[in-house]
């Protein structure tokens, strides 16, 4: 297992807006770039899922690999769990303390 939550990113962009303070500020603003910044430090700070305890980490109704991490009252950190080991033996089930791999796909405003 790893020693933190391993995050990847859904494309390039996103991932140089989300691994510099100065670009994260740029494109969502101060207080939300600082939001986003904190819920990353948080992940990379966990081994596994289940260890986030800030943000309302829940799974996405639509989609149960996907989860959703609350970023102010307002805006969402969407990712999806990459594990392959993490999924139960229902399709629709994640279980989030095997979850050790999340590619981030979103930023809502």
């Amino acid at each position: 297992m790893a020693l933190h939550l391993i995050i990847a990113f859904e494309d390039r962009a996103l991932r140089d807006i989300c691994q510099s303070d100065t670009a994260t500020a740029a494109e969502f603003g101060s207080e939300l770039g600082e939001l986003l910044q904190d819920r990353l430090a948080d992940m990379v700070a966990a081994q596994v899922l289940s260890e986030l305890v800030v943000g309302n980490c829940r799974s996405d109704p639509g989609d149960p690999a996907t989860f959703i991490l609350d970023l102010g009252k307002s805006s969402l950190l969407r990712f999806k769990a990459t594990d392959k080991h993490s999924r139960g033996r229902a399709a629709e089930a994640v279980d989030k303390s095997r979850v050790s791999r999340v590619k981030v796909i979103s930023v809502e405003t």
